[in-house]
């Protein structure tokens, strides 16, 4: 198949824009219900898209449904039970089929399994419910398009395109970065275990590591770290730019904690707080800092790239 078909020809129809319904998403819960029954294996994912799954999100009162299939040219795996279950058949294209209710309120897009716009439409669909800056850029811009005139619903929909492509490269630029930032922390936190797995055995636990080791020599303990992957990242990162040192440090202060401390807390400022607790202690319990200190900046691949040292006047 190489051209579009649209049953019933081109379509004019008033655009109208209202605010987000709650009930949306209900409403979409019944046809994903009523098309997983209709379909059974044969459909593959079925998700809500397009603006209607998009809390706070101005819209058409038009519910969009995303369905993936194992080969989007077999329709007589999915075309047929979809229309027994009552929907009707609008657009058939290469990669393509719509089929919509009766009442135009809903469209069911069926797509083959693996087509890079089926990324694309669940990546936009998050982007914008995760991002306010480019949700309201959005809804400005279909506010804006809504005001002028177009033969049919697919033309308002390719002028959109410009921004839609814009939204799209930011959000692959966001996964890639958390991406990123996710195989460092992943990183950083392998060679911890590895070093405290040295000297002590260690578990993994949620938030934290549990340590078991001997101090003093002869009698095991069990102690509680309780901190984040990217918890660890910005404290080693920041200040000494490599792990090694901050899990000497962390060392130390595990050998040195009394008996009745089992949680050892990092406090988001590059200390440690013995507790007796997964909480912190109360503020009033901890020792105040000591004056002056250091703070090194790193590079990428977390070696220090600058230095500084605060200067404390004792005089005040």
């Amino acid at each position: 198949m190489t051209e579009v078909e649209l049953v019933g020809g081109v379509e004019k129809r008033e655009l109208v824009l209202v605010d987000h319904d709650p009930g949306w998403a209900a409403t979409y819960a019944g046809h994903e219900r009523r098309i997983s029954a209709a379909l059974g294996a044969a459909a593959v994912q079925v998700e809500h898209i397009g603006s209607t799954s998009v809390p706070g999100l101005a819209a058409k009162p038009i519910i969009d449904v995303l369905v993936t299939v194992g080969d989007v040219t077999a329709e007589e795996d999915y075309l047929d039970p979809l229309l027994e279950a009552g929907y009707v058949l609008r657009v058939r294209e290469p990669g393509h089929r719509l089929v919509r209710t009766p009442e135009r309120d809903a469209n069911v897009h069926v797509m083959g399994a693996g087509d890079p716009l089926v990324e694309a439409y669940l990546l936009f669909r998050d982007r914008l419910r995760a991002d306010p800056d480019d949700r309201a850029l959005y809804e400005r811009t279909k506010r804006a398009l809504v005001e002028q005139d177009w033969p049919d619903t697919n033309a308002y929909a390719d002028a959109k395109t410009d921004v839609v492509a814009a939204i799209l490269a930011r959000a692959r630029q966001a996964r890639l970065s958390d991406q990123t930032a996710a195989g460092k922390y992943d990183r950083l936190w392998e060679r911890l275990l590895e070093y405290l797995d040295e000297w002590a055995s260690v578990r993994e636990v949620a938030d934290g590591i549990e340590v078991t080791f001997e101090q003093p020599p002869g009698v095991t303990r069990t102690v509680e770290v309780v901190v984040t992957e990217s918890e660890w990242d910005d404290y080693i990162t920041t200040i000494f730019g490599t792990g090694d040192p901050r899990a000497t440090v962390l060392r130390r202060r595990l050998l040195a904690m009394p008996p009745d401390a089992t949680f050892l807390v990092y406090d988001g400022t590059y200390e440690w707080e013995q507790s007796a607790t997964r909480e912190l202690p109360a503020d009033d319990a901890r020792p105040d800092p000591e004056p002056g200190g250091s703070w090194v900046v790193t590079d990428a691949d977390g070696r220090i790239a600058g230095r500084s040292t605060d200067i404390v006047d004792e005089e005040g």
